[in-house]
């Protein structure tokens, strides 16, 4: 080893003593204590050690190395101090989250303060507080003493008190003063610093001070007496404390003394003995049992009842299990249990001879040999036990036995079953051999074939003297009064393998590879667990006296209560609950399924007893431990595949995160792995999502948004935690997942739409002016036609007659008539220029335009005046309802010209948001109510307007009387009338406008 220039050697060894010096006085702070819980008259630690389940938690992991310090917050949480830094334990897994955050490794105490601040004290000085996510640190001789600080705990002022091996110092106003003589405490190095009954102590080299509640300053006494009162003596008789050979101590809830010593653990416990007295019990546990190492630390006991021991190797659980290991010496193999009388029970087994059990006492009783494959209780209460070497019989303390027939003998009888009928007759079923009876002494093979096959795997007779024969061939047969009775498959009876029968006087429950089934009637039916659970491999049932029913499986067991069993009898579909009990309840090895059987029975004090190939356990039904503990659910973080966030603030994932990972957790340390979980992520989970013991979620292809996440915890008894833990966070959008771009694409397609629907429009308009053009130069054509050839010629023939009257002067009864004759000529003249110039009447241009055009022309120069008023935004029509609506009102207007003989013709065009109307008025003479019901004679003007109307859906009316003038209306529909729609804004600003005008 090189030493540090300068420095001597005795120099560098004197250094190395004070380390070792530190460090030995770190352990005797601890060891110079007894840590006491609260006494529970029920606490479920009141039996042997050997009864307790051990766990090495860290096992082979080394990574976690020796742990030094425990305590737990109220979140059930464990925090350790161990050589790689600060811990979380959960019961399952170890998060170092804070590890690296605190300034130093070496933690040698942690105090949970009553609203969960951690307190963190170091090897060397220094203490550090965790709230939540912050940390906030003290360095050792400056806000705290220097040295190993050893203690945190909130004394009976209600401050917070620190202890080191250099002072004491309490936390005032956020800042850490020294404890000093104006308190009262004068002393020195101080070695411990405890609470006991609401009084702080601190013990240094000579004295022991104290703190009552409510007392302004210290008391001190003689330091030895206070250790001798306080902490050396335990129980009675008295276990006295060794300060020089004893570590750590803890007194359980149930009143046993835990002290660490150097070859691993004591364990001290006080009972009373037959006689009244109590005894103290003295038990062991080392490496050699499967302890991490023999070097202890520290001793706890969780909000649980849970056991922790901290070696310099790792950290060791011990717990009571609701399934209770029977302890047998020896090679124990294949063991069964037989109740017998006065609560005690024989367990026979494969290599020694059977164990007579009295309480928790197994003793090997010898007068009977090994292999004992077969035993039975009779109705009298003698056990028979059927061997290789013989039939015993044991009643009320005697002993005899019944040799095997020459036949068996030679064979090497092995008993699968044997039964005792209400005759007195005993039936043994001998393996390879088939069944036999002894009756009166002597002893008879039975032919099974009338009812089964060789010889059956049980036997049992029931309370009203029927004989219950179990095949493995799903064969079960029944024998009273003479009569056999077969049950098989066409009875539902699909056991598989039959293993298990049960009969009370209210039912039949058998067992088998398959499951359980229940006879109803004539016939068998299985009862199934919930979630489709059909309890494989039952080899042992038995039904208690309050109904609840007791299933032993190939690796566990199974109670289901009668309210379940109830409605299962009711209902052949319901899928019962039941509680199961497997390797995390005690339950150790696996059941054997061939011999011997049932591996499941129950003592006269109540107990159900449950074999295996290597051990035996026992349980209370009435005492079940029950964990109410609900456990508290923590979101521990997310990720999105990248990077990892903790849970807490606001949480923001980067664009377009393809998959999130949201971690969680809850702490249930009696029985961490039968926590399970569910979850939901809104608007993402219809329903609760059932994780198991997954304690992740995991989303892909989630969009951009807000998510809030819940998680709820079950424990393994059902309970569930309160509430369920939430957490938020978002997805960021990527720049085209972005509301504005979004916004933007809906305004470019409708922007497109719009471009594409206005092309579609001049293209609309561009078809109309052509066909418009084509019709005009087609009318002018016409026009021009009628003009120069037909009107001229008429016109001439006028004017020949005109002239031929005016040479009549005799008759003036001829001249009158050719001059009437000749006025009508005129009114055909006139009407048929009319016409001509309706032809010649351009219409290309908005409907308005063209009808002020056409009543312009015709009126010109004529007694008849024209007036138009038009009425909103004038719109783009649609081709049909242009030409019908032009049509319309230009047979209106050329009536009102031709016949009205008024001095006034009024158009109005109002361009409406719901409709288009169109209006003509005039002042003439008007129409009759029988021209306007029937029309004029070999006139179709007022028909083909209306049918004009009909085409484009439009309303067509006329209000006329004789002498008043005339009205025409038209309406149109919106939808009907106009190439784009009104949108309701405008519907809305119109109405406004509407309102405004009165």
């Amino acid at each position: 080893m090189a030493h540090p220039r300068g420095a001597s050697v005795p120099a560098v060894l004197m250094r190395f003593a004070g380390v070792i010096a530190v460090f030995l006085c770190a352990f005797g702070l601890r060891a110079q204590q007894i840590d006491r819980m609260p006494r529970s008259a029920d606490s479920a630690l009141d039996r042997p050690l050997t009864e307790l389940r051990h766990i090495n938690v860290t096992g082979s992991d080394a990574t976690h190395g020796g742990i030094t310090a425990i305590a737990q917050s109220s979140d059930g949480f464990l925090w350790l101090g161990s050589s790689i830094g600060l811990l979380r334990f959960d019961g399952v897994r170890f998060d170092d989250a804070y590890a690296n955050r605190l300034p130093k490794l070496s933690i040698n105490s942690i105090y949970v303060d009553h609203n969960d601040d951690v307190w963190v004290g170091y090897f060397g000085g220094g203490l550090s507080r965790i709230r939540g996510n912050d940390i906030v640190n003290y360095r050792g001789g400056v806000e705290v003493p220097q040295g190993t600080l050893f203690t945190v705990l909130r004394g009976p002022d209600g401050l917070l008190w620190a202890a080191s091996t250099k002072g004491v110092v309490r936390l005032l106003d956020n800042r850490w003063v020294k404890v000093g003589a104006d308190l009262g405490y004068d002393g020195g190095r101080p070695h411990s610093m405890q609470m006991i009954d609401g009084v702080l102590w601190i013990v240094d080299d000579a004295n022991a001070w104290y703190l009552e509640p409510g007392a302004a300053k210290f008391g001190v006494t003689d330091g030895d007496k206070h250790i001798d009162a306080q902490w050396r003596r335990t129980g009675t008789p008295a276990r006295l404390y060794n300060q020089e050979q004893d570590g750590p101590a803890l007194v359980d809830s149930s009143g046993a003394l835990w002290i660490g010593q150097p070859k691993g653990i004591e364990r001290d416990r006080w009972i009373v003995d037959d006689d009244g007295h109590p005894q103290r019990v003295v038990e062991t546990f080392s490496n050699a049992e499967g302890l991490s190492s023999n070097g202890v630390e520290d001793i706890f006991e969780d909000r649980e009842g849970n056991i922790w021991v901290l070696t310099r190797q790792g950290l060791d659980q011990f717990r009571a299990t609701n399934l209770r290991p029977l302890s047998l010496p020896g090679n124990v193999q294949i063991p069964f249990v037989v109740p017998e009388t006065s609560k005690q029970i024989w367990i026979p087994s494969v290599w020694q001879s059977p164990f007579l059990v009295t309480g928790l006492s197994a003793k090997l009783y010898p007068q009977i040999p090994n292999a004992i494959s077969a035993a039975v209780r009779d109705k009298q209460g003698a056990v028979w036990m059927a061997g290789l070497y013989g039939i015993f019989k044991y009643d009320s303390g005697t002993l005899s036995k019944i040799a095997w027939p020459p036949a068996l003998k030679s064979a090497g009888a092995l008993s699968q079953a044997i039964a005792m009928d209400d005759r007195g007759v005993l039936w043994i079923s001998v393996a390879l051999n088939g069944l036999y009876q002894f009756k009166d002494g002597s002893w008879t093979k039975i032919d099974t074939a009338e009812y089964g096959l060789g010889g059956p795997t049980r036997l049992v007779s029931d309370d009203v003297g029927r004989l219950w024969l179990a095949y493995p061939n799903e064969t079960l047969a029944v024998m009273a009064q003479g009569k056999t009775t077969n049950y098989g498959l066409k009875e539902g009876l699909a056991t598989g393998s039959l293993l298990a029968i049960e009969v009370t006087r209210s039912h039949v429950w058998v067992g088998g590879e398959r499951g359980l089934f229940l006879l109803r009637g004539d016939r068998f039916v299985q009862v199934k667990g919930r979630g489709g659970d059909i309890f494989r491999v039952i080899s042992g049932v038995v039904e208690m006296d309050n109904g609840d029913l007791w299933l032993n499986g190939l690796d566990g067991a199974y109670r289901i209560e009668a309210a379940e069993l109830v409605r299962a009898q009711s209902d052949p579909s319901y899928e019962v609950s039941f509680r199961f009990f497997g390797p995390d309840d005690g339950r150790i090895g696996m059941a054997d399924r061939v011999r011997p059987l049932p591996t499941l029975a129950k003592s006269d004090d109540g107990r159900l007893w449950f074999s295996t190939s290597t051990s035996v356990s026992w349980i209370y039904p009435q005492k079940i431990i029950r964990n109410t503990i609900a456990p508290t659910v923590v979101i521990e973080g997310i990720s999105d595949g990248e990077t990892r966030y903790p849970a807490s603030g606001d949480i923001r994932l980067r664009p377009l995160t393809r998959r999130v990972n949201i971690e969680y957790t809850a702490a249930s340390l009696a029985n961490p792995k039968r926590v399970h979980f569910r979850y939901r992520l809104d608007g993402v989970d219809n329903e609760w999502q059932d994780a198991g013991g997954l304690r992740s979620a995991r989303y892909t292809n989630l969009g951009p948004g807000s998510y809030r996440f819940h998680v709820q915890a079950i424990n393994e008894d059902g309970v569930s935690s309160s509430g369920d833990s939430t957490f938020a966070f978002a997805i960021r959008a990527a720049w085209y997942q972005t509301i504005i771009f979004k916004v933007l694409c809906i305004l470019s397609m409708a922007a497109l739409l719009v471009a594409i629907d206005r092309y579609r429009l001049r293209q609309e308009r561009a078809r109309i002016r052509m066909s418009i053009n084509a019709r005009d130069e087609e009318r002018d054509r016409i026009a021009r036609d009628l003009h120069d050839t037909l009107l001229q010629s008429v016109q001439g023939l006028v004017m020949h007659f005109q002239s031929v009257a005016d040479r009549i002067h005799d008759d003036p009864q001829t001249r009158m008539a050719l001059e009437g004759a000749l006025g009508r000529a005129d009114k055909v003249v006139g009407e048929a220029r009319g016409r001509v110039l309706d032809l010649r009447t351009k219409t290309g241009g908005d409907l308005h335009e063209v009808l002020e055009k056409t009543g312009a022309e015709l009126t010109a120069g004529q007694a008849m005046h024209f007036k138009a008023l038009i009425e909103g935004r004038p719109r783009e029509l649609t081709t049909k309802v242009y030409w019908e609506v032009l049509s319309i009102a230009k047979e209106a207007m050329f009536n009102a010209f031709q016949h009205s003989n008024g001095t006034l013709l009024e158009i109005e065009i109002a361009y409406l948001s719901r409709v288009l109307r169109v209006r003509l008025r005039d002042n003439g003479v008007g129409i009759s109510e029988d021209v306007l019901r029937q029309g004029r004679p070999n006139h179709w003007g007022i028909g083909g307007m209306r049918e004009r109307a009909d085409k484009i859906s439009a309303k067509f009316r006329i209000w006329s009387r004789e002498g008043e003038g005339c009205e025409i209306e038209v309406l149109v529909p919106a939808s009907t009338a106009y190439l784009t729609q009104v949108s309701a804004y405008q519907r809305m600003l119109e109405r406004m406008l509407q309102w405004a005008r009165g």
